[in-house]
């Protein structure tokens, strides 16, 4: 089974009502397809999806924060290790990113997942050089699904 990583950028754009069409896309694909493909997140995924959601829940009020634990349980979880943040330094000073930008691409580095499922620019470069497939569109995901 295919591993990916969901970057919070792919939930939180699907979120909001006039959020990126890519990341609603991608998201509801991955909603209909969950049980062909093994997804995850780690807290710094957490932290960012229910900061969003607290800091703009009137402004999408069709969504509780129930709601949004029950999405981001969808995922398989993955602990962020001593190891994980000796490999954050090194992705901040090698690539100039935002440190859970940093914890995310050391976290799939660490667990050898290939794909990282996001919608966030600032990590083309780090995965293309890090040897990371990053997946910014419904029909890379499906290129992926159909090469495994």
């Amino acid at each position: 089974m295919n591993k990916f990583f969901l970057d919070s950028s792919v939930i939180i754009e699907s979120m909001k009502k006039q959020g990126l069409k890519e990341a609603k896309v991608i998201y509801s694909f991955i909603e209909n397809n969950i049980l062909y493909m093994q997804i995850f997140n780690n807290i710094i995924v957490v932290d960012e999806v229910v900061y969003f959601f607290i800091k703009n829940k009137y402004k999408i009020p069709y969504f509780t924060l129930y709601d949004v634990k029950d999405i981001l349980e969808m995922f398989e979880y993955l602990e962020i290790k001593k190891e994980i943040s000796e490999l954050m330094y090194e992705f901040i000073e090698k690539y100039n990113l935002r440190t859970h930008d940093a914890i995310i691409l050391a976290t799939c580095k660490y667990y050898n997942i290939d794909n990282l499922i996001s919608v966030d620019s600032d990590f083309k470069n780090p995965c293309k050089n890090e040897n990371i497939n990053l997946i910014n569109s419904l029909n890379k995901l499906e290129s992926e699904l159909l090469i495994k």
